[in-house]
């Protein structure tokens, strides 16, 4: 279940953008909502590396949106699921601002819990439980963990952080474009009504080896992923609606199974992401680290 939580930071990361296995072929990727043919009033990208620059074009003057995400895993004794709602802020040089509410449930148990990330430093929440006296949240970023003299310590929180840090670079358009660019469409591009709006429903599929270099889909490769299938709903604008994707994964205990699905919405309007109250902040020195 460790392997598949960490492979579930990166597909989290890939959604995050709305565009951004040798797995068995693919079941088909989430369906969000009920949809029906519509027309559209722009015509469908020709392929996919034309549909990643309509994106690109439509969000770039757009940096924030608000986004719902939800990650399902089954199969092998694995079962779980994490749910993410809030607002994000892109930025240049793959750095982004979010304000985002979890639900993870696992084992029959939910939890809820919170993240915000500013300026490269993560505040992790999980529910009313205290990390410190008087404090829920816990900071991290590269100066707390230069600082950690607990050497076991240090090297399990690293991981941590690089995951979540990969996940939150990943939420950069220009970054994750590459999985739709670098794709290729595997059915015809669909007219749809989505929620009332008029959207082009796209197909495709990415090899795991075009996006050699792409650090984020190593750990997708050493599960023996090859192939990337998705599908994305677009707006006459440009702009993603909805993503989704499914992946059956291979593990020593059999195939699992992750469904993931994000709705998007509010593009380029006004969000506002803040730092929790600095008292209800612990670090690692709270610890005893």
């Amino acid at each position: 279940m460790r392997r598949i939580a960490a492979t579930t930071v990166v597909l989290t990361g890939a959604l995050l953008v709305g565009c951004a296995q040798d797995g068995e072929p693919s079941t088909g990727a989430a369906s969000p909502t009920a949809t029906s043919a519509a027309p559209t009033s722009a015509a469908p990208a020709a392929d996919a590396a034309a549909l990643a620059g309509q994106i690109e074009r439509a969000t770039t003057d757009r940096p924030t949106l608000r986004v719902a995400l939800d990650t399902k895993v089954s199969g092998a004794g694995a079962q779980g699921r994490v749910r993410m709602q809030g607002a994000i802020r892109t930025g240049s040089a793959g750095q982004a601002e979010m304000d985002l509410k979890t639900t993870t449930t696992e084992s029959g148990t939910t939890e809820a819990g919170r993240l915000v990330v500013l300026d490269g430093v993560f505040y992790v929440q999980q529910g009313d439980e205290e990390v410190a006296p008087g404090k829920s949240w816990l900071r991290m970023s590269r100066a707390d963990l230069a600082a950690l003299d607990d050497a076991q310590l240090k090297a399990a929180m690293q991981q941590v952080f690089d995951q979540m840090d990969q996940s939150v670079r990943d939420a950069s358009p220009a970054q994750n474009l590459a999985l739709v660019e670098k794709g290729r469409f595997t059915a015809t591009p669909k007219p749809e009504t989505v929620q009332g709006k008029a959207v082009t429903r796209y197909e495709g599929s990415t090899e795991v080896g075009a996006l050699a270099g792409e650090e984020q889909y190593e750990q997708l490769r050493e599960l023996g992923v090859t192939r990337l299938p998705w599908t994305i709903w677009v707006d006459p604008d440009g702009l993603p609606t909805q993503f989704g994707m499914t992946l059956p994964l291979r593990t020593a205990k059999g195939t699992v199974r992750t469904v993931s699905s994000a709705v998007y919405s509010d593009w380029g309007k006004p969000v506002t992401i803040q730092a929790p109250p600095a008292a209800q902040v612990a670090t690692f020195a709270d610890l005893g680290g």
